[in-house]
C-alpha cells in the first residue's frame, strides 16, 4: 500500500523543530492556522458521523504543502452503528474525561483532544502530564472536579485563546464548547468559513522544505531490492513474536496450574499486565487456557500476591470476544456476553514477548481453536 508523503512529519515533529530552534512553543499565528485546519478536518469527520477518538499531534501530518492532513483512523468511530460504544481509546494525555468513565465516546471527545492540542501548540506542552498513566487521569480527574484546574499561562489569555481553551476542557461533554461555537471564536478571527477550504483560503505559515539533493534522483534501480529487505525483516519479527514460554514473569507454574486451572485445563499463556477500571489501576497476571476435552477456553486475571482469581473474561463459541490493540503495550478485549463490556489492559516487559499484539494473537488462536 502506498500512502501519500507527509513532507512536514507530524505536528508533534514540527513542535520538536520549533524547540530545536529556541522556540518554547508556536507563535500564535502558527497554532491560529493548525487549530482552524483541524476544526475543518474534524467538521468534515463529524458530518459523516464519524468520531476520530485519538486526536493528538502525532496523527495530524503535516503535508508538502504547509497544510494539514489528519491521521490513524484505526480507533475512528461511526456513531451511526457504534453510538453506545464504551471500549477505553485515545492517549492518556489527550482523552477526555466521559471516555476515562467509560461513556460512549461523541464528537464532544474529538473536540476536549483539540483543547488540549491548542494549549500545545501555544505551551509547548500538554496541559495535563503526570509520571505514569494512572498519574495523568488523576490530573484529569482533579482538573474536572475543580480541586486542581488547569492554570493557563498568561501567553494564552494574551492569545486571546484561553476562552476557548477552557470552555474545550469542561467536565461536561454536554456543556463542552462545539464546533459552531470553536468555528466563531475570536481567535480563530474567521479564519474557518462556511463552505471554504483553507487550502483555498489561507497560506501556511510553514512550508516543509525539499531535499534537492534527491530532485530528479532515479530511485527505480534499488527499489525491489528494498523490497525484499523488507520482506526479510518482516518475516524475521513474525518468527520472533511467539516465545516458547507460556509462564511470562510466573517462578511457580505448578503451583498457578494447581490454584488456578480446572480439571482438563492447561495453560496457553500467562504473563503480568496492568488492568485498568475507571481510574483505578491493578497490576494482574492474564492467564489463557484451553480444555481439550469440551474445547472451551477462559481468560483470568489474577492477583498475583493474594494469589486469588479476580474475575474471568466471559465469552462463548456462539458469542466470542472481539481484541482490539491500541498500539504495542495497550489493548482491549470486548466481551459481547458481558453487555459489550470493555475490559482494559496495559502489558509489561518485552513486546515481541508478552506484548499487546502477542495477546491478540494468544486469544484470536484460542478463539478459533473453539470453533475448530
Amino acid at each position: 500500500m502506498f500512502m501519500e508523503l507527509a513532507d512536514g512529519g507530524t505536528l508533534l515533529d514540527m513542535l520538536r523543530r520549533k524547540k530545536n530552534e529556541g522556540h518554547v512553543a508556536c507563535s500564535v499565528e502558527e497554532s491560529r492556522f493548525y487549530v482552524a485546519e483541524i476544526c475543518t478536518a474534524l467538521e468534515f469527520m463529524h458530518s459523516e458521523q464519524v468520531v476520530h477518538r485519538d486526536l493528538k499531534p502525532e496523527n495530524i501530518l503535516v503535508m508538502k504543502s504547509g497544510h494539514i492532513q489528519l491521521t490513524d483512523m484505526g480507533t475512528a468511530l461511526n456513531v451511526r452503528e457504534n453510538e453506545c460504544e464504551t471500549d477505553f481509546v485515545g492517549t492518556p494525555q489527550y482523552v477526555s474525561p466521559e471516555v476515562l468513565h467509560d461513556e460512549p465516546a461523541t464528537f464532544a471527545a474529538d473536540l476536549w483532544g483539540l483543547g488540549c492540542i491548542c494549549f500545545q501548540l501555544l505551551v509547548g506542552r500538554v496541559p495535563f502530564s503526570a509520571d505514569s498513566e494512572w498519574l495523568i487521569f488523576q490530573v484529569i480527574l482533579d482538573h474536572c472536579s475543580g480541586q486542581h484546574p488547569l492554570q493557563i499561562p498568561e501567553n494564552v489569555h494574551e492569545a486571546g485563546a484561553a476562552e476557548l481553551i477552557t470552555g474545550l476542557l469542561l467536565a461536561n461533554p454536554l456543556e463542552r464548547m462545539d464546533m459552531e461555537a470553536v468555528k466563531h471564536h475570536d481567535f480563530l478571527q474567521g479564519l474557518v468559513k462556511e463552505g471554504s477550504h483553507l487550502h483555498d483560503t489561507l497560506t501556511p505559515p510553514w512550508i516543509p522544505g525539499i531535499n534537492t539533493e534527491l530532485e530528479g534522483e532515479e530511485l527505480l534501480e534499488f527499489s525491489q531490492e528494498w523490497l525484499h529487505e523488507a520482506a526479510e525483516t518482516t518475516e524475521l519479527a513474525i518468527t520472533e513474536i511467539a516465545p516458547p514460554n507460556i509462564w511470562v514473569n510466573v517462578s511457580n507454574p505448578s503451583e498457578w496450574q494447581r490454584l488456578f486451572l480446572l480439571p482438563g485445563e492447561s495453560a496457553l499463556f500467562c504473563a503480568p499486565t496492568f488492568k485498568r477500571k475507571g481510574f483505578s489501576v491493578k497490576l494482574r497476571q492474564l492467564l489463557l487456557t484451553e480444555n481439550p476435552a469440551n474445547k472451551t477456553c477462559r481468560l483470568l486475571y489474577i492477583d498475583k500476591e493474594a494469589m486469588e482469581i479476580k474475575g474471568v473474561v466471559p465469552w462463548s463459541q456462539s458469542q466470542p470476544v472481539i481484541v482490539r490493540v491500541r498500539d504495542d503495550k495497550h489493548f482491549n478485549i470486548i466481551s459481547p456476553l458481558d453487555n459489550s463490556r470493555a475490559y482494559h489492559f496495559s502489558t509489561i516487559g518485552e513486546k515481541t514477548i508478552s506484548g499487546a499484539r502477542v495477546w491478540a494473537e494468544k486469544i484470536n488462536q484460542a478463539l478459533k481453536y473453539q470453533v475448530t
